[in-house]
């Protein structure tokens, strides 16, 4: 697996991308045919935090784009996500996505906590 990692950041946005490349013969950890499985996919993120690292709310715009030889259509999404920390530990999220291959979306609500 190889590929290129980027950030660039702000005190208010900071921007992720990413690309992987990859070659395998058991991508699935099965015993696989011997055939060279090749799968290649990236992202590119950007963050928002109006007030920093100090920010009571965040917002998140996202695309992700892979494609393998396992699958006959890539895999393309774009998110939307916007989260508020109520706490140190516990933020409240909500979140929307678009499947741009299947067609379909999703939209999420709930909690993050960690103690």
């Amino acid at each position: 697996m190889v590929g290129p990692d980027l950030t660039i950041a702000t005190p208010k946005l900071t921007f992720n991308a990413q690309y992987v490349e990859r070659r395998d013969t058991d991508p699935e950890f099965i015993r696989w045919s011997g055939d060279k499985i090749a799968s290649r996919g990236g992202f590119g993120e950007l963050v928002f935090m109006p007030k920093g690292d100090r920010s009571p709310w965040y917002a998140v715009a996202l695309y992700n784009r892979v494609e393998s030889d396992l699958e006959p259509e890539p895999v393309e999404t774009i998110t939307g996500h916007v989260g508020h920390v109520l706490r140190t530990n516990i933020r409240l999220t909500a979140e929307f996505t678009y499947d741009i291959s299947a067609e379909e979306s999703r939209f999420l609500l709930g909690f993050v906590s960690g103690f």
